[in-house]
């Protein structure tokens, strides 16, 4: 059963890119949020057959949308805070990365392994 069959959509995509803009502007720092936003999406679709399966496997209910904007964010905040650590005012795809990998965890769901 294809739950997470919206990780392919446009929708989705573009919910995560306006999430990182507006993550970007509040904290008043230049990002990349179309790129940003296309390699997140790229990695949920990646993850999809994965966590997928997972579920199956699982009694647990299947996240939602609003679950992975969350993760979204976080990783925005997670990004933005190595860009100031580094006293750079531009978040990097390497600040993202660096994100995500931070993970002990898989809290960034549906973005990480």
């Amino acid at each position: 059963m294809a739950q997470y069959e919206w990780f392919k959509s446009n929708e989705f995509q573009n919910a995560i890119y306006e999430r990182l803009k507006r993550k970007f502007e509040d904290e008043k720092i230049d990002g990349l949020p179309f790129t940003f936003s296309e390699y997140l999406s790229q990695l949920a679709k990646e993850n999809q057959p994965i966590l997928e399966e997972r579920l199956t496997r699982s009694l647990a209910a299947a996240k939602t949308r609003d679950d992975a904007l969350e993760s979204v964010d976080k990783i925005a905040i997670a990004a933005i805070k190595n860009a100031r650590d580094s006293k750079r005012s531009l978040v990097g795809q390497d600040d993202l990365e660096a994100a995500i990998k931070k993970l002990t965890f898989c809290t960034f769901w549906p973005f990480c392994r």
